[in-house]
């Protein structure tokens, strides 16, 4: 990795304004290898770094303190194995979470965390460490995670929430964001959502966010997660339970959705049954009465006719 950021001469350098360490598939987390982050020199003019596929101890969080944006994905935070590896001391010392101070923008997609050497999460995601956090991405892009499930994050999140103008949630095949716990209420700033809905039933999770944000939202946007390979059988469902539930929400003149400017919704797939078709048209006609404007999205790409994860970046 060194060599590679070595061999940028001065001029292209200083323009690097971000970089991708890692790879874009995925593995088990066993398998993930273990990069030491801090020991490489990144360029100053970087500002955003995604992180694919790797093994992260705390150590590598000082490499990030100048970043504006960062996208840790398929990512193990300080599983215990590796700390001897790492050249490390359990000592209460190793466990100081840097301040992010200047990072904006943070994607969390399928991250597993080892609590025995790695910080809580409500630890490590708190307004202190993240003064200028706006815009948070959290989910999983398949069903095995547990990530959500875990209160500490849940009440990491509320803490956050109030200073967050834009918040993506990938649900995946988990119950996050459909408990009565999650800090819906406390995205009193919040001008974007973003809300990918698992895959059997997408409308708990609408419904939960709509009915719990006390602010009025600019942008919505409503996708697919599912993988194209069992798209085919349940999109037009999907594509009705979505459209239904969003035509009621407008017509209901929902608190959140009053000032709402733009409505985007995706699908994996160009076929759109009759009905949901009705319910589109009747949603674009009722955007465009309120001044605003529906946008429909079909496709994806993917390795193998998967979901392409890096759509979750930063949605709006």
């Amino acid at each position: 990795m060194d060599e590679a950021l070595a061999s940028l001469d001065e001029l292209s350098t200083r323009r690097v304004k971000s970089l991708y360490l890692g790879t874009r598939l995925s593995f088990n987390s066993e398998e993930l290898k273990e990069v030491k982050v801090y020991s490489i020199s990144l360029p100053q003019s970087v500002n955003k770094i995604v992180v694919s596929n790797l093994r992260l101890q705390l150590c590598d969080l000082p490499s990030f303190v100048e970043l504006k944006r960062l996208c840790l994905r398929w990512v193990d935070l300080g599983s215990w194995e590796s700390w001897p590896s790492a050249g490390l001391t359990l000592t209460p010392s190793a466990f100081a979470t840097p301040q992010l101070g200047t990072l904006e923008s943070l994607t969390l997609l399928d991250v597993f965390l080892y609590s025995e050497s790695f910080p809580l999460w409500t630890t490590w995601l708190t307004p202190t460490l993240l003064p200028l956090l706006r815009r948070l991405t959290l989910g999983l892009t398949g069903s095995g995670t547990k990530l959500g499930e875990e209160e500490n994050l849940r009440l990491a999140v509320s803490r956050l929430a109030p200073q967050l103008t834009s918040f993506a949630l990938v649900q995946g095949g988990s119950s996050l964001g459909v408990t009565d716990t999650f800090p819906w209420t406390a995205f009193t700033a919040l001008q974007h959502l973003a809300l990918y809905p698992q895959n059997s039933d997408p409308s708990a999770l609408i419904t939960f966010a709509l009915h719990g944000i006390p602010r009025a939202l600019s942008l919505l946007r409503i996708g697919d997660t599912r993988n194209l390979s069992d798209f085919d059988q349940l999109a037009v469902p999907w594509q009705k339970k979505v459209c239904k539930q969003l035509v009621a929400a407008l017509e209901e003149d929902s608190p959140s959705l009053r000032k709402l400017e733009r409505l985007v919704l995706e699908s994996g797939t160009a076929e759109i049954g009759e009905k949901a078709k009705s319910q589109i048209s009747k949603l674009r006609h009722t955007m465009l009465e309120r001044g605003g404007c529906l946008e429909a999205r079909v496709g994806w790409g993917g390795e193998k006719g998967q979901l392409s994860w890096e759509r979750f970046l930063e949605p709006w």
